[in-house]
């Protein structure tokens, strides 16, 4: 492996980036299972995994101490570092990716659900488990024997990746030594800010009342 190619994965495959990922991932996954079977049903898309990351990944890159260690040879003698620096658009992405494989409930959901609600037959957590882990895998194999075809061509990617690509893009992108004006940072999180605001405290909705006749 080259040394370039080494400093390239260093700068996205860090603890910051996999802890992170995994976490929000858990949590998200969670309640999107939790809620998809109530009415009404709140999904966290990957969007807002990819916007709460940000500050997330930002305050981790002032907090945690500046550590590394270097793995024993027998094992590789990797050197790691607890915190490489600042929190970049590579590990960015990386979660990104994390959520937007991880967040959505598994198909294989709706079968063990079925069957225990309709069919009164419980296989138990070890099957589900076991099953649920199968039918993902399942996916992902495909997925990686098809990448020459379904992954790697320009012509395949989705639109909704354009929005990611050009949101990590407003996060990370912004010209150093920033003067005057509002930055695009500031920007979103204002706009950010009133769109809450505005959802949340009366729900967007006006109660028009007409005089009786």
């Amino acid at each position: 492996m080259s040394l370039a190619c080494a400093t390239s994965l260093t700068a996205a495959l860090t603890i910051r980036s996999w802890c992170l990922g995994i976490v929000l991932c858990i949590l998200t996954t969670a309640a999107n299972t939790f809620f998809h079977f109530r009415t009404p049903a709140p999904y966290i898309s990957p969007f807002m995994i990819q916007v709460v990351s940000y500050p997330i990944g930002k305050f981790l890159a002032w907090v945690v101490p500046i550590w590394s260690w270097t793995v024993p040879r027998w094992l590789g003698g990797w050197e790691i570092n607890l915190n490489p620096g600042p929190f970049n658009i590579k590990e960015h992405t990386l979660i990104v990716i994390m959520a937007n494989v991880g967040t959505s409930p598994a198909y294989s959901l709706y079968a063990i659900v079925s069957s225990e609600l309709w069919y009164a037959h419980d296989f138990g957590i070890g099957f589900s488990i076991l099953f649920t882990l199968s039918t993902q895998l399942t996916g992902f194999t495909f997925a990686g024997l098809c990448r020459r075809f379904v992954v790697w061509p320009a012509s395949m990617i989705w639109p909704q990746v354009l929005v990611a690509a050009t949101l990590l893009n407003t996060f990370h992108a912004e010209e150093e030594g920033f003067r005057g004006g509002m930055s695009r940072m500031k920007f979103l999180f204002i706009a950010g800010g009133c769109a809450f605001a505005y959802y949340f405290l009366p729900g967007g909705s006006v109660v028009v009342e007409l005089p009786n006749s």
